[in-house]
Formats: C-alpha cells, sequence, structure tokens
C-alpha cells in the first residue's frame, strides 16, 4: 500500500523519460524528412560496406596479385579467371605485364571473360614476348 505523502513512481512520466522519448521521436522525424542528398551521401558510405561476396573475393584476390611471391599471384589470376566475369578478369589484367612468365600466360586464360574486342586489344601485345612459353 502506498503512502498519501509519496507521489507515484512512474517512470514513463517523468521528466527525464519524457526528454528522452521527446529526443527519439525528433530523430525519427528528422531522418524521415532527411533530403535526398544527406539520403545519398548515407548510403553511399553503407554500400561500400555492403560488397557482395562475389565483389569481396575479387578484392581478396586482386590484393594477392600483390604478393611478392609468383605462385601466390598466378594463383590469385587463376582464380580470377575461373569466375567467368567480366569485373574479375579486369581484376586480372595487372598480371598480362607481371615479371613471371607464368603468371602472364595464366593471365591471358583468365582474361577472355572481356568482350572479345577488348580481350583481343590485351592479349595482341603477349605476341611479341620474350618467352615462347606465353607467346
Amino acid at each position: 500500500m502506498r503512502r498519501a505523502d509519496t507521489p507515484p513512481r512512474n517512470v514513463y512520466f517523468s521528466t527525464a523519460a519524457r526528454a528522452i522519448r521527446f529526443a527519439r521521436v525528433l530523430v525519427f522525424v528528422l531522418l524521415a524528412i532527411a533530403s535526398p542528398a544527406t539520403v545519398g551521401f548515407v548510403s553511399a558510405s553503407a554500400q561500400t560496406n555492403q560488397r557482395t561476396p562475389v565483389q569481396r573475393e575479387i578484392d581478396k584476390q586482386q590484393t594477392r596479385l600483390a604478393s611478392t611471391e609468383a605462385e601466390d599471384r598466378r594463383d590469385a589470376v587463376t582464380r580470377l579467371g575461373a569466375m567467368s566475369r567480366p569485373d574479375a578478369s579486369r581484376a586480372a589484367i595487372p598480371g598480362l605485364s607481371d615479371a613471371s612468365p607464368i603468371v602472364r600466360a595464366t593471365t591471358a586464360r583468365a582474361i577472355l571473360s572481356l568482350p572479345a574486342e577488348e580481350a583481343a586489344r590485351l592479349l595482341l601485345p603477349l605476341l611479341r614476348d620474350k618467352k615462347e612459353f606465353v607467346r
């Protein structure tokens, strides 16, 4: 039983609770009427964090292309080519000018998912390569 001289303990009606509730509603309203430019900025920054698994794999293999080990670079190019996607083939293009002949030769196969004209333009310089293996 409650004493008559103590006020009721209803947290919902306390001043602090009302201020917090008002702040939450205000934030919700402001987000609801945000300008398109602001929404575009937020979605663009959020989009960089929301890459597809394929895009993340392409990024991973692109990073491996910078390895000091030729076998790692060759494996990265092989995996990019196995994806059979133009964007993966574009990621493999730096392998065409690699110092290692095995990486250059493997890249020649990996870029075949590109449109025919683009792939031919990239492959023609390899016909003059010093190594017969690459040609």
